[in-house]
């Protein structure tokens, strides 16, 4: 089904230059870490609450516009491609997210 999907997209690219999935290429912004973000809540309490339903969870305190957020990320990745990967499998247990570079 993967394939089929990414065959899809890239025949969609041909035709107009648009297309919503990302081709897995090598990692063009160099060696670095990458995560999967989950969901972002307000409340510690709810990020800890979704890190316990997907294992290797688990959670990123950050600052937007002075408040205080909490990511929920899905492991860690040595690149892109890795992200990708685990993205489809996440996807296939209903939880949706996007690639992030961990910047350290």
């Amino acid at each position: 089904m993967r394939h089929f999907l990414f065959i899809t997209s890239l025949a969609l690219a041909s035709f107009g230059g648009h297309t919503a999935v990302s081709a897995p290429l090598a990692d063009s912004v160099g060696q670095g870490e990458f995560t999967l973000q989950v969901a972002t809540y307000n409340s510690k309490a709810a990020a800890a609450d979704m890190t316990s339903k997907i294992p290797n969870a688990w959670v990123q305190e950050i600052s937007n516009q002075g408040k205080r957020m909490y990511r929920v990320n899905y492991k860690r990745f040595r690149d892109r491609n890795e992200a990708l990967r685990a993205q489809w499998d996440l996807e296939d247990l209903g939880y949706k997210s996007l690639i992030q570079r961990l910047y350290t």
